[in-house]
């Protein structure tokens, strides 16, 4: 092998003395060199090395997503910061769309796209009802009756110049199905309810997946012609949308499913109001779910509307902190086997604002361990009677309970105190 490739190298020079001898020096010369810039021509001319085209440069964008609240006022345009919804940035490239990155917004409603090769491009965001973002099973979501999540495209901003673009993007009425976004914040704001408030073995509470359905004009879904929860989805009426305590209520359901798989179901239960006697257990889930939206809103009263506490009481809401054994039987009735008396002694255990014989203030930690325990109880009973074996000052809750009409065998005279005649 050595000697052949000696012999081949000896033939090469033997060839090239050849031609000088024939052609002349600078002949020879003349014809390489003309040869050699044609093959650099054919190379600049057809082959396109990479540092011919320039990249993008880097872009870094942020902004903040805001939308039209339930109380919209547009004198003061007090949009609501979005907070945890799934965006993406999308380029334009030939026309056609290309996403190029995604993310979620913070609990300010913020969003931070970093050092992306998008500059000389058209760039546009898509906000989505989902959390989290890119996820088979989300978290929290919002989707029509056909299980398609809501989204809401931006409009188009070209991007001369590297650096840092600010595009912020607040979604009105303008965009069909927007109070998506209403019930989308309601799960948040639930999920979030737990997480910084309740612990359990030490860590912050995560209540676990809550997916609506909902859609504009409808008010049925799967022949029940009403709000209602199931331990796979959630389904919110058009007629329900606009009042953040629903759609908690449902979520309270949803909570307590994913927390223990207690769910009630029973045709006692099917027409339960606020003020009406129903069953036990009936009382217990729809108490509990009516109590929930208490405390994650804010607010001592239960609104089917808008707007807090407004409008006709005991219709267009039930303030169950002046509710009590004050009230008229008739008007609002009284016992454990009423949702209202549930969520008003619930509330009053939970809530500082110690009215009548409301005498204890234990906030939200030993509720949730005894409503969310694993295997779950059924009635408030069950509840109360957790509630005496591991909490102080049993007396001062037996005053709650009675202020709230649930008075059990004797409760009056062993938490009472006694009177000698």
């Amino acid at each position: 092998m050595i000697k052949k490739g000696w012999d081949n190298f000896f033939t090469e020079i033997a060839f090239i003395k050849k031609l000088i001898i024939q052609e002349g020096y600078m002949s020879f010369i003349y014809r390489r060199i003309t040869s050699g810039l044609l093959i650099l021509f054919f190379l600049f001319a057809f082959i396109k090395p990479n540092s011919v085209t320039a990249s993008p440069g880097l872009v870094t964008i942020t902004g903040t997503i805001k939308f039209q609240p339930r109380n919209w006022n547009s004198t003061s345009q007090n949009y609501l910061l979005s907070q945890d919804l799934a965006i993406q940035l999308y380029q334009y490239t030939g026309g056609v769309p290309i996403l190029i990155d995604s993310t979620n917004t913070d609990s300010f409603g913020k969003y931070t796209f970093a050092s992306k090769p998008i500059q000389n491009l058209t760039i546009f965001l898509k906000v989505w009802t989902q959390y989290p973002v890119n996820t088979l099973i989300p978290e929290n979501s919002v989707m029509d009756t056909h299980t398609n999540i809501f989204n809401f495209p931006s409009d188009n901003t070209y991007l001369p110049n590297t650096g840092q673009y600010t595009k912020d993007f607040t979604i009105t009425d303008q965009w069909p199905g927007y109070e998506a976004l209403w019930i989308f914040q309601d799960l948040r704001n639930t999920w979030h309810y737990f997480y910084n408030t309740y612990y359990k073995n030490g860590n912050p509470y995560d209540s676990g997946i809550a997916n609506v359905i909902w859609e504009p004009g409808v008010n049925g879904y799967m022949g029940i012609n009403s709000s209602y929860t199931t331990p796979v989805y959630i389904f919110i009426a058009d007629n329900s949308k606009n009042s953040m305590d629903v759609v908690v209520h449902e979520d309270a359901h949803k909570v307590m499913i994913n927390a223990n798989g207690y769910w009630y179901v029973d045709s006692n239960c099917f027409q339960h109001s606020i003020p009406r006697a129903s069953d036990f257990k009936c009382a217990w889930a729809e108490g509990w779910a009516d109590f929930l939206p208490l405390v994650v809103n804010n607010d001592q009263c239960y609104n089917f509307g808008k707007d807090k506490c407004q409008g006709t009481a005991d219709q267009d809401y039930y303030n169950l902190e002046l509710h009590s054994r004050m009230d008229n039987w008739n008007d609002f009735n009284w016992g454990e086997s009423v949702e209202g008396r549930v969520a008003g002694a619930l509330y009053d255990l939970y809530d500082s604002n110690n009215e009548g014989m409301d005498r204890i203030f234990r906030g939200i930690t030993p509720i949730a361990n005894y409503a969310l325990k694993n295997p779950p109880i059924q009635t408030f009973q069950d509840f109360w009677n957790l509630w005496k074996a591991n909490e102080p000052d049993t007396f001062l809750s037996g005053l709650t309970l009675y202020w709230n009409t649930i008075m059990y065998i004797n409760i009056n005279q062993i938490y009472l105190p006694r009177v000698n005649k």
